[in-house]
């Protein structure tokens, strides 16, 4: 999908949005059922690590993709049925998932 601005971000009807409070265990979400295939906003407040899988668990050792803190990420495509996982290597925060479709 692609954007006539490179920071658009498109705003659904509501209640799609995840919060997750995450730290230095594997925190997931739930598992995504929106038609193929399922992008995402991520945006966190802490510097995370992220996978996805039916049932994935993300390390923070650097084996798994690297989500800075405070910005705004275009993430996926994530296949329907699968969960993403998030790790923070120390500490803890909050990561907020917006489905795009």
């Amino acid at each position: 999908m692609a954007y006539p601005i490179s920071n658009l971000i498109p705003i659904s009807t509501g209640g799609n949005c995840l919060k997750l409070t995450i730290g230095t265990g594997n925190t997931q979400s739930a598992a995504f059922t929106a038609p193929a295939p399922v992008y995402v906003n991520v945006y966190s407040t802490v510097d995370c690590f992220c996978r996805q899988g039916p049932n994935p668990t993300a390390v923070a050792d650097g084996t798994d993709q690297f989500i800075p803190s405070g910005l705004m990420y275009r993430a996926g495509p994530i296949a329907i049925g699968n969960k993403i996982a998030f790790i923070t290597p120390a500490g803890t925060g909050v990561v907020y998932v917006s489905p795009e479709n």
